[in-house]
């Protein structure tokens, strides 16, 4: 029987298991409590729901919105497809090429460009805030994970970790030819394919409604490809 081994050092700490179950919804739950506090501190001109920004704002927004919805549906496909090829459970194959070559996390940095293209168009305060706030909480989340992996794979994860970092990409580490695209991944993204759909509407339109309705709308699409996630959860 493998033993889980402790969690390598880190001076953010460690999630709990709690804390990385409901990770999703405390990613959710984050952005309007920023907004409202920041509305709450004059930190942005305008509303919650339409605040005040200018037209480099809302370029960066759009120009983050498709980086973030590309990377994680790139890095969903990739795995899918490794998966698939070699006829292996997840848990059986430790993926390191195509964007996992890149950074060990990049499902996470596309999350974190997503959520950082809404708070663009708060400001830079608000921006700031996000990107400490979502820095900490993936950086513990990461640690959780990669503890798990360590005490599956050893020191097969340990090469891993030394050549690629848990954050920072590189880019020249992968080619063209390992970029896939497959349905799957689109759909077990749905929810941030629409976050992303609603940024872009919200730099266009100046309502952050549209994120609110593209995230509602994306809603059953996702309790369907989920819906083993969502039976453990009942």
């Amino acid at each position: 029987m493998s033993v889980t081994p402790a969690p390598r050092g880190t001076l953010l700490g460690v999630a709990g298991p709690r804390e990385y179950r409901w990770r999703l919804w405390i990613l959710l739950a984050s952005q309007p409590v920023l907004a409202l506090v920041g509305l709450a501190a004059g930190a942005y001109p305008g509303t919650l729901m339409e605040p005040e920004f200018g037209e480099g704002a809302a370029i960066a927004c759009i120009v983050l919105s498709f980086l973030g919805v590309f990377l994680r549906v790139w890095a969903s496909s990739y795995l899918e497809s490794r998966v698939m090829a070699s006829g292996a459970a997840c848990a059986d194959l430790l993926v390191t090429d195509g964007p996992y070559s890149w950074c060990r996390n990049p499902l996470y940095i596309g999350t974190g460009l997503l959520i950082l293209a809404m708070a663009v168009l708060y400001g830079p305060w608000i921006f700031m805030a996000t990107l400490v706030w979502h820095a900490i909480r993936y950086e513990r989340i990461a640690a959780y994970e990669e503890m798990h992996l360590r005490g599956r794979w050893g020191a097969q994860f340990d090469d891993y970790a030394t050549r690629v970092h848990r954050w920072l990409p590189n880019p020249f580490r992968s080619h063209a030819r390992d970029v896939v695209v497959r349905v799957r991944g689109i759909l077990s993204n749905s929810l941030f394919v629409a976050i992303g759909l609603g940024n872009v509407l919200f730099a266009i339109y100046g309502s952050a409604w549209w994120v609110v309705g593209c995230g509602l709308i994306s809603a059953p699409v996702m309790i369907f490809v989920h819906r083993d996630r969502v039976r453990q959860l009942l």
